[in-house]
């Protein structure tokens, strides 16, 4: 009776074709952040040593939502893409930047925009596919800003560095 049993248990387990190139093989895609800088004309970072009041009058309009810069500290995890809204951070430079995300990074679809102070409104899309060919990952990926292309970011960047020049 046990090894009927144990015989049932082990041969349960169905076998897909297509997959038989990744036995053993974990794909897994980091989420698709933006990560907003903004300078003066002279290229100074304008959120780093500045007053709150100054970095929480920028905003984002994503999917019917406003987003205001919180305060936030990086923790080290493997995770799950989690939608943090956008958050005013400090990045391993020392520079203070916005973050905004994130957003699954095998595949989204993520349109918004982004608003400065003085009301410049900047208009953001990013399409991103990842696609397999046997063990090869493809990404194909377009980050539109104000309707035009960004080619720096058409090879799958998952981090996306966004600078505004906001004059005062």
């Amino acid at each position: 009776m046990i090894a009927v049993f144990a015989i049932g248990l082990s041969s349960c387990v169905a076998e897909n074709e297509d997959d038989s190139d990744f036995d053993g093989y974990i794909v897994d895609f980091s989420p698709v952040v933006f990560i907003i800088n903004v300078t003066d004309e002279d290229g100074h970072n304008l959120l780093t040593n500045c007053s709150p009041e100054f970095y929480e009058s920028f905003s984002i309009s994503y999917d019917g939502q406003k987003y205001k810069p919180e305060t936030f500290d990086f923790d080290t995890r493997a995770y799950l893409p989690t939608f943090m809204g956008m958050k005013y951070v400090t990045g391993n430079d020392h520079e203070n930047y916005l973050y905004f995300g994130e957003f699954n990074g095998s595949h989204c679809g993520v349109d918004f925009s982004f608003t400065t102070p003085d009301g410049e409104e900047h208009d953001i899309s990013l399409q991103r596919v990842a696609t397999s060919k046997g063990r090869d990952i493809i990404v194909d990926q377009t980050l539109k800003i104000d309707n035009k292309v960004i080619p720096e970011y058409t090879n799958g960047t998952p981090d996306i560095l966004l600078t505004f020049t906001y004059k005062q």
